[in-house]
C-alpha cells in the first residue's frame, strides 16, 4: 500500500500576520464549542452523577487534541508509536481477560473499549505515514496490519473493521479533495445519528426487526429510553450520568448503564442545548481535518451504536490523534498546493 505525497521536502512555510490570526481564530472557535460543552455538563445539573466526569473527559479529549495538533511535527513517528504504546499497555495490563469479548474483559472493563484504543492507535500510525517515505513508511504500515489482527483478537469485529477501513481510507484519501471527503464525512456523521434515532422512535418493545437481530433489543431499547428521556427535559436533558438511573433498560442490567449511543446519551443527558453544542463541535473538526474528516468519520462509527467514548483514556487516545490528523491535513493542502504549483 503506498500513496504520495509525504510531508519531507517541503518548502520552508512563509507565515504572514494575517494567516496566522485567522488560523488562532479558527482554533479558538472549537476550543470554546468545547469549553462551552464542558461547561454546560456542570451547569445543566449540577448535583447529576455524571456532571464532573463528562466535564474532565471532555476537556481531556481537547487537551489531547491540542497536544497532538503541536507535537506532531515533526514528531510523528514518536507521537503514532507513543499512542500505539498506551494502548498496547491497556490491553497487557488486563491480559488475558483482555483478550476476549467477555463483559469485563481487560482493564476498560469492555471488549469493545479496548478495540477503539487500538483504533487510535491505527489511526495514529497511519496520520504519521504522510509524513515518512521509504522504509519507515512501509514499517507503519505493517504496524497497522498488526494492530488490526489485534483489533479482532480483543473480540470487537466493530473495532476491527474499523482499523481496516481506516486503512482503506488513507489510500483513498489523495484521490480526492478535501471538499470531497468533508462532504462524505458529514453525511456519515448525520446519517449515522439519524438511523438510530429513527429505529428508536419506529421500535416496540418486544418485536423482532432486522435492526434488533443485528444491533441486539437491548440497544435498540436503550435508544428508544433515551429518547423518551429527552422528551421529558428537551431543553437541559436529565443530567450527566443520570441515564443508568433513569432508563428502565439501564437499571435492569448494569451492562446497559449507558445508552449505547454518543448522540443519545448527550441528547438525554444534556438535551438539546447539549447536543447542538456538541453537533457544532464535530462540524468544526469536520472544516479542520478536511479531507482526513475522514478518520473522524471512521472513528465516530462505533461511538454511535455503543458507548466506548463513556471511557476518558478512549476520547483522550483519539483527542491526540484527530489533533494531529488536523496539523497533517493543513500540511497535506499546501503541498498539494506546492505540487499544482
Amino acid at each position: 500500500m503506498t500513496s504520495e505525497p509525504a510531508m519531507t521536502g517541503l518548502p520552508r512555510e512563509r507565515s504572514t500576520g494575517s494567516v496566522r490570526g485567522h488560523a488562532h481564530a479558527v482554533v479558538a472557535v472549537g476550543l470554546t464549542l468545547a469549553v462551552l460543552l464542558a461547561g454546560w455538563a456542570l451547569l445543566a445539573d449540577p448535583t447529576a452523577s455524571g456532571s464532573a466526569a463528562m466535564a474532565g473527559t471532555l476537556l481531556l479529549g481537547t487537551a489531547g487534541w491540542a497536544v497532538g495538533s503541536v507535537v506532531v511535527h515533526p514528531n510523528a513517528v514518536r507521537m503514532a508509536y507513543g499512542v500505539t504504546g498506551v494502548a498496547l499497555l491497556v490491553l497487557v495490563t488486563g491480559l488475558p481477560g483482555s483478550l476476549t469479548a467477555a463483559a469485563d474483559a481487560g482493564v476498560l472493563g469492555y471488549a469493545n473499549a479496548n478495540a477503539a484504543l487500538v483504533e487510535a492507535a491505527v489511526a495514529g500510525l497511519l496520520v504519521a505515514a504522510w509524513w515518512v517515505t521509504g522504509r519507515e513508511r512501509q514499517r507503519l504500515l505493517a504496524g497497522c496490519a498488526v494492530l488490526t489482527v489485534v483489533a479482532f483478537a480483543t473480540g470487537s469485529r466493530a473495532g476491527g473493521f474499523a482499523c481496516a477501513l481506516l486503512m482503506l481510507t488513507w489510500w483513498l484519501v489523495p484521490h480526492r479533495g478535501p471538499a470531497f471527503w468533508r462532504a462524505l464525512s458529514a453525511a456519515v456523521l448525520v446519517l449515522g445519528p439519524a438511523t438510530t434515532v429513527t429505529l428508536a422512535a419506529t421500535h416496540e418493545p418486544g418485536t423482532s426487526s432486522v435492526a434488533t437481530s443485528l444491533l441486539s433489543e437491548a440497544r435498540v431499547s436503550l435508544w428508544s429510553d433515551a429518547l423518551d428521556l429527552a422528551a421529558r427535559e428537551p431543553v437541559t436533558g436529565i443530567g450527566a450520568g443520570d441515564f443508568a438511573q433513569e432508563s428502565p433498560v439501564a437499571r435492569s442490567d448494569p451492562d446497559l448503564r449507558w445508552a449505547h449511543s454518543a448522540p443519545l446519551q448527550v441528547l438525554a443527558e444534556l438535551g438539546l442545548v447539549g447536543l447542538t453544542l456538541l453537533a457544532g463541535l464535530v462540524a468544526w473538526m469536520v472544516w479542520r481535518l478536511g479531507r482526513l474528516s475522514v478518520f473522524l468519520a471512521v472513528l465516530a462509527l462505533q461511538p454511535m451504536v455503543d458507548y466506548v467514548l463513556s471511557f476518558a483514556v478512549v476520547v483522550a487516545m483519539y483527542g491526540v490523534v484527530l489533533g494531529a490528523a488536523a496539523t497533517t491535513a493543513a500540511r497535506l493542502e499546501r503541498a498539494a498546493a506546492h505540487h499544482r504549483d
